[in-house]
């Protein structure tokens, strides 16, 4: 190989490019869409910074931990990383709402009842039959 460049490299590298091009246009930009949809225009600005904040502070664990997980876990260190994102999944696809077409009244009370569910059934407390 001429000047030092081999296969596996240029194959590294290229899906290296692809990946935070695929990111870059999919779920990246996430925290900050659904921090402006979700939030009244009073409480916008803190809500999207707050998930930025979140979301680098996060992108900084990540590549923190990342080196040290490896050394730990080498052959299951993307097996954590995909359990996290499948938890992840799961509260998006039970939790977060659809906003396409609704307004930010429609999605407030959307998050009302989903809490009054969590919090109206006890399994401690029969529930009255009025």
């Amino acid at each position: 190989s001429a000047a030092g460049i081999t296969v596996p490299g240029v194959v590294a590298v290229v899906s290296s490019v692809l990946l935070v091009a695929a990111f870059a246009i999919g779920p990246g930009p996430v925290p900050w869409m659904i921090a402006a949809e979700l939030f009244a225009q009073g409480a916008r600005a803190p809500a999207i910074s707050l998930a930025g904040s979140i979301n680098w502070i996060g992108n900084g664990v990540v590549g923190y931990t990342f080196p040290l997980i490896l050394d730990h876990l080498y052959p299951y260190t993307m097996l954590l990383f995909g359990g996290f994102c499948a938890v992840m999944w799961l509260f998006v696809y039970y939790i977060v709402p659809e906003t396409k077409c609704k307004t930010v009244e429609e999605i407030a009370e959307h998050f009302k009842q989903l809490a009054h569910k969590q919090t109206s059934y006890s399994p401690l407390m029969p529930e009255s039959t009025n």
